[in-house]
C-alpha cells in the first residue's frame, strides 16, 4: 500500500485476515451442516478467499504475498465451492437428487399412506421422517433447539424403518418434539443411531395437522429397486 503509514497498513491487514478467517471457519460449518447433518445452508462465496488474498498481499511481511493463492484453497466458499458448484452441475447431479429424493401421501380406507424414494438408505429415512413431520405439523417453523438421541436395532430394513417412524411419532406425542435436523452416526438395515435437534410443538405459532395414531405394519415395505430406495408406510389417523 504506497504511502501508507505502517500502523494504518497493519491495521488494514489485520482487518482482511480477520474478515478471512471469520468467513472462512463459517463455511466450514456450513459444508458440514449441508453434507453431514443434512441441513441446507447456503454458504458465503469467495468473500473469505478475497479477504485473505488482500491481506497477504498487502502485508508488510517479507514473502508472504507468494503465498497469496492458500486462502482461495482453504476457504470451502472459494475454490472447492466453486469446482463443487461446477461438478454438481455438469454431472447432472441436481436433476438426480430432484428425481431420486421425495414423497408422496395417498388415501388408504380410513388411514393414509406414505410413499417414499431416495438414492441412499440414509436419505430414505430422512424423507419419510419429513413426511411424517408435514402430516403432523404442516408447515410450522422449526428450529434446532432440543436434542434427543435414537439408538434401533432391528432384523432388517423393514423393521428399522417401523421402529424409527414409531420413535418419531412417540417423541411427538408425548413430548410435542418436532424434529428440525437430522444428524445419523450410523445407519445400517439393522441399526441406527442418530442426533436430532428441533424443539416442542407451540399451538400458538403452529399449525396443527393431521392426528395421527399410530404407524402400523399393513403394507409396510422397504426395498431397493435399481438402485434407489423406495418405502411405503401406512398411518393410522
Amino acid at each position: 500500500m504506497p504511502n501508507m503509514p505502517v500502523g494504518l497498513q497493519w491495521f488494514v491487514v489485520g482487518l482482511c485476515a480477520v474478515i478471512s478467517v471469520w468467513t472462512t471457519v463459517m463455511n466450514v460449518a456450513i459444508f458440514w451442516n449441508n453434507f453431514y447433518v443434512k441441513r441446507n445452508v447456503s454458504w458465503v462465496p469467495l468473500v473469505g478467499g478475497f479477504f485473505g488474498v488482500l491481506a497477504l498481499l498487502e502485508t508488510p511481511i517479507a514473502g508472504a504475498h507468494r503465498w497469496w493463492w492458500v486462502p482461495l484453497i482453504i476457504d470451502p466458499g472459494s475454490a472447492p465451492g466453486l469446482l463443487w458448484t461446477a461438478a454438481f452441475f455438469l454431472t447432472g447431479r441436481h436433476r438426480r437428487i430432484t428425481l431420486l429424493s421425495g414423497y408422496e401421501f395417498f388415501e388408504h380406507t380410513a388411514d393414509i399412506g406414505i410413499r417414499a424414494h431416495a438414492e441412499t438408505l440414509k436419505d430414505l429415512f430422512l424423507v419419510m421422517a419429513e413426511a411424517l413431520v408435514k402430516l403432523v405439523a404442516e408447515d410450522s417453523q422449526r428450529a434446532a433447539v432440543e436434542i434427543r438421541s435414537i439408538s434401533l436395532t432391528a432384523e432388517n430394513a423393514q423393521d428399522l424403518l417401523f421402529s424409527w417412524m414409531r420413535e418419531l411419532l412417540f417423541l411427538f406425542s408425548t413430548d410435542r418434539f418436532l424434529p428440525a435436523t437430522y444428524a445419523f452416526e450410523m445407519l445400517t438395515p439393522t441399526e441406527l443411531r442418530a442426533t436430532l435437534r428441533g424443539r416442542a410443538f407451540d399451538p400458538l405459532r403452529d399449525t396443527q395437522g393431521r392426528e395421527v395414531k399410530a404407524i402400523t405394519r399393513h403394507l409396510l415395505r422397504v426395498e431397493q429397486r435399481d438402485g434407489v430406495w423406495h418405502a411405503e408406510v401406512i398411518v393410522d389417523v
